[in-house]
């Protein structure tokens, strides 16, 4: 009872944190926006390196035979 009392205040804090900002978040036409993407993973392994010298997903595989 306690956790979903919990969830259910957290849920309506943020609802009325939404609805009091005063500024709409949309896409405006002829305004120039960039992004920035930070890859923090590495999927290819590279800290991954077999006795022939190889790394990422290849070498994991070799490996695991």
């Amino acid at each position: 009872m306690r956790l979903l009392l919990k969830t259910s205040l957290g849920r309506i804090i943020v609802l009325l944190w939404l609805l009091s900002s005063s500024t709409a978040i949309a896409w405006q036409k002829d305004k120039t926006y960039s992004i920035t993407i930070l890859h923090t993973n590495d999927h290819h392994g590279h800290f991954w390196h077999n006795k022939n010298g190889e790394y990422g997903l290849a070498a994991q595989k070799n490996i695991s035979c």
